[in-house]
């Protein structure tokens, strides 16, 4: 799994699809999907993983609003899968040479790993209750 062993750079950049051009954004501070993608690239990024905010929540908005607006895809541009029996999406192509995956939230196994993190935080509770 290329993000399991991962060695090199990551870096979390937060992007908007909309209000990010004009004089909704007019100092130029808000990095728009399209900045972010070319910042990227400049950088030599190797991949590029996108996940929209309504994290377990996409809709069709999102679905089309992105890939159009933000990566000028057309529409239809995702695959539905299933995993733990819901429908999710996922999108993969290539941007300027730079691998790119939009996930709609969905990451594979991304249950398993709260379900870890919440053990390991409830494991701690009582191992603390036990001491006192």
């Amino acid at each position: 799994d290329i993000v399991e062993n991962w060695k090199g750079k990551f870096d979390v950049w937060q992007a908007y699809t909309e209000f990010v051009e004009g004089m909704m954004d007019p100092n130029n501070r808000i990095l728009s999907v399209a900045e972010a993608a070319d910042k990227a690239v400049k950088e030599n990024y190797e991949y590029c993983i996108d996940v929209p905010y309504e994290v377990g929540n996409s809709g069709f908005e999102t679905l089309i609003g992105l890939r159009e607006e933000g990566w000028g895809l057309e529409t239809p541009a995702w695959r539905e899968y299933y995993e733990d029996g819901l429908r999710k999406y996922k999108t993969e192509f290539e941007y300027n040479g730079m691998n790119v995956v939009i996930t709609d939230g969905w990451i594979e196994g991304y249950a398993e790993g709260y379900y870890e993190q919440v053990s390991k935080a409830i494991e701690k509770v009582l191992l603390q209750r036990e001491e006192v």
